[in-house]
């Protein structure tokens, strides 16, 4: 007789919370959802095999509905489920625990700071998010005036872009610009201290010849006129087709090998419509190129709370749009979408406290 494997839910757990809702509640719907699904493909069973959820992350959307003059908000809270399965259909079960492994999706939501109210004029907007940085800013100046001392160690960083482009000098002398650009082809999805470490392995091994095989065929696809796309480059390197640069260990620069061979031929600066602006921004703030500032993650929540619009779960963060335009340099940018509004605004606050002189003291 064959036995028919069935399951029941066991437990669920959040680590993620929501205002308003409590964690009982918020379980027990998830609890309703994974049911439901694994109903659809599973036997459910009292007596079966124990399946645990933990809740990673919560969306919670707000959708307007306008009715004349009225606008009514529609709050939908979306908790996206999934459990593991192999290729064979079958759920996968944790070694440790030897309970099926689940996970739990988020929908991606973008910062959205860069869209204007109705009625307000979009440069009216952009002063008035310049005008709550700088608000910001006259906060912090307070505090440190009265001691504060976390206050004062943020100010004490205002210096800090000027002070890393000697630093950078006095390190590594005429070729700073080269490991700046290092830094900046390796900081994509990759922690600071790691970042820093993978940008000097590759000027030491590239110092020492070890890359020259590999740029030398990079420079000739470049010649032939081929793609050098940097996800298509990473496959025919793990399919044996294509050379990249690597640590000592054989392991590549997580998706950053295409792009730092790039850097190491001079092409990093190159702009092109639809390039990505932010490592190349950041390079060039590390470097003096440019003022501009760079809007990665913590400046576009910054953004999005100073433009009272709720928190977006880690999880649910769709990242900072925005890519070069026609015409743009890395010298004179031309960016759209939330970078180049982001841009703006910084621009704006920046002009804001440099006439007002607030920041001469901490800044010298």
């Amino acid at each position: 007789m064959d036995t028919i494997l069935c399951y029941f839910i066991s437990s669920v757990i959040t680590l993620a919370h929501m205002n308003g809702v409590s964690d009982t509640k918020l379980t027990y719907g998830a609890k309703q959802i994974v049911t439901e699904l694994v109903n659809d493909k599973y036997s459910l069973c009292d007596n079966g095999r124990p399946v645990e959820v933990e809740i990673l992350s919560i969306e919670a959307p707000t959708k307007g509905i306008r009715v004349g003059p009225f606008e009514f908000k529609q709050k939908k809270t979306i908790v996206k489920t999934k459990i593991k399965t192999d290729k064979a259909g079958k759920i996968i079960i944790n070694r440790q625990t030897g309970l099926p492994m689940t996970e739990v999706e988020a929908e991606k939501i973008p910062y959205g700071f860069h869209i204007v109210p109705d009625g307000i004029p979009k440069e009216a907007w952009e002063d008035t998010l310049a005008a709550r940085i700088t608000d910001e800013v006259d906060s912090i100046l307070s505090r440190a005036k009265a001691g504060d001392q976390e206050a004062i160690d943020i100010l004490k960083e205002a210096a800090w872009y000027r002070s890393i482009r000697k630093r950078l000098r006095l390190e590594f002398g005429g070729i700073g610009d080269v490991f700046a650009d290092i830094l900046g082809t390796t900081s994509a999805q990759t922690g600071v201290e790691q970042n820093f470490d993978n940008a000097i392995e590759i000027l030491r091994r590239f110092s020492r010849g070890e890359y020259d095989k590999e740029l030398l065929a990079y420079e000739k696809r470049l010649r032939a006129g081929e793609s050098v796309d940097g996800t298509m480059l990473t496959r025919m390197f793990r399919d044996n087709e294509f050379p990249l640069i690597t640590k000592a260990s054989g392991q590549l620069f997580n998706a950053n090998s295409p792009a730092s061979m790039g850097a190491l031929l001079d092409m990093f600066r190159a702009i092109k419509a639809g390039d990505s602006p932010k490592t190349p921004n950041f390079t060039g703030n590390l470097i003096g190129l440019t003022n501009g500032a760079t809007i990665d993650l913590w400046a576009a929540r910054m953004l999005r709370r100073l433009a009272d619009l709720p928190r977006i779960p880690p999880a649910a963060e769709k990242g900072v749009s925005g890519k070069h335009l026609v015409g743009s340099t890395l010298y004179e940018p031309k960016v759209g979408g939330e970078f180049g509004f982001g841009q703006k605004v910084f621009r704006r606050a920046a002009d804001e406290l440099n006439v007002a002189g607030l920041l001469k003291e901490f800044d010298a």
